[in-house]
């Protein structure tokens, strides 16, 4: 029998609930909690399942790659050896379904400054990267790296926020310049795929918080 789960909105009640009640961590449940904690404070609460033996390879391959994608700054929320041990129990998934992992290499790129070349979102579309490296959502300029990715070194593929993005091992790859970023504008136009209101609604948050995925 499963209990009622009360409205919590921190993380650590929600965790303990569940180890008083374990019957009651179903995919619904796990979802209405996910919902209470909110989509920044969903990677932690995983986390904490995670290290209390409590979450599932079911539940991870369902939750954790969502988690990736809708929290807006997953590397700042976790670090990156948290997300492998997640991504390892979840196993590869494509939009949150498990999927076996492309054959062979692949060509991918990301757009950031220097600093974050090693973060783990990734794209095979080079225009992606190209208008994050340019300045997207009031980021700073940055560069394009690319990069031969081997099919182990893949996490997850999303593609829910039209950014065509990969989750990468990055301990597992080779990273390479490929070119300086250029501001977004006639040279740099805006990909299609990256809508104007998606555009605000990230460079809102982005100024809010200051911080680059």
């Amino acid at each position: 029998m499963t209990a009622d789960l009360p409205f919590m909105q921190d993380v650590a009640s929600n965790v303990a609930w569940f180890q008083e009640s374990p019957a009651s961590l179903t995919e619904g449940v796990l979802r209405r909690a996910t919902a209470h904690v909110g989509r920044n404070h969903t990677p932690a609460l995983l986390a904490e399942l995670l290290w209390a033996d409590m979450l599932t390879e079911g539940l991870a391959t369902t939750f954790v790659a969502e988690a990736w994608s809708d929290a807006e700054y997953p590397e700042m929320v976790l670090d990156s050896e948290t997300w492998r041990d997640l991504f390892d129990l979840a196993g590869y998934t494509v939009d949150g379904k498990r999927s076996r992992r492309p054959a062979g290499l692949l060509r991918l790129y990301r757009g950031s400054a220097e600093e974050f070349r090693e973060r783990m979102s990734w794209t095979d579309d080079l225009a992606i990267a190209r208008a994050y490296a340019g300045g997207f959502a009031r980021r700073q300029i940055g560069h394009i790296w690319t990069a031969s990715v081997p099919a182990h070194a893949l996490l997850a593929r999303n593609t829910g926020r039209a950014e065509s993005e990969y989750v990468v091992d990055t301990d597992m790859i080779d990273i390479e310049h490929l070119e300086n970023g250029r501001p977004i504008g006639d040279t740099n136009p805006l990909p299609p795929c990256l809508a104007p209101n998606m555009h605000d609604v990230i460079a809102a948050l982005s100024a809010e918080t200051g911080l680059l995925k």
